[in-house]
């Protein structure tokens, strides 16, 4: 998996001029990553903010929060794996993130949708289905990105700078101009617009 990395992610209805900052320091992207539409789900334990659990693109992505220092949150990937899922993967590294230890009904292999399917059934767990227009960008060697938000309908902005580098990344948020507002990651965010 990837190395650790430390993370600032911000949200807002409206973020234009901290959008167009990020464009203008930008360093050239490729055109592939510039505009990308996704599809995505969020499993989201009620009473669990660590792990950040998504479905994109028929892989499930895992990764865990290992802390928080000057505001950056450092994240360590755990899994990213396609679909269908092995259930001894599931048994693993989703259910204990998730606190849950559901019947698997002897199945060998989850597809995205008997897994999906199998989590919703969970009382303490809430699968949330977000739709995403991403934009990348590239701010001295941090990754950053700006994308629109459909969460259940319910629309907002977010942009997000990361990188492996503390220094440079606090640059980066200070120059981009979101450094004024709170480092919020998605599980949390998700929490508190749908109220979970």
């Amino acid at each position: 998996m990837d190395n650790l990395r430390f993370e600032y992610r911000v949200f807002a209805t409206t973020l234009k001029n901290e959008q167009q900052r990020l464009a203008a320091l930008s360093d050239h992207v490729p055109a592939e990553l510039r505009r990308r539409i996704s599809h995505e789900y969020y499993l989201i334990p009620r009473k669990e903010n660590r792990f950040n659990i998504k479905i994109r693109d028929s892989k499930i992505d895992i990764k865990y929060l290992v802390q928080t220092v000057d505001a950056c949150e450092q994240w360590q990937p755990r899994i990213k794996i396609d679909f269908p899922l092995d259930v001894k993967n599931i048994k693993k590294e989703i259910f204990p993130a998730l606190h849950i230890d559901p019947d698997t009904e002897n199945r060998e292999t989850f597809s995205t949708r008997q897994l999906i399917d199998l989590i919703t059934a969970q009382p303490t767990v809430r699968v949330v289905k977000v739709k995403k227009m991403r934009r990348a960008y590239t701010v001295r060697h941090v990754r950053c990105e700006f994308a629109s938000l459909n969460l259940e309908k319910i629309r907002t902005t977010t942009i997000c700078a990361e990188s492996e580098n503390l220094a440079q990344l606090k640059q980066v948020i200070d120059e981009i101009g979101i450094a004024k507002y709170e480092n919020t990651n998605y599980i949390k965010a998700i929490k508190n617009i749908l109220h979970i």
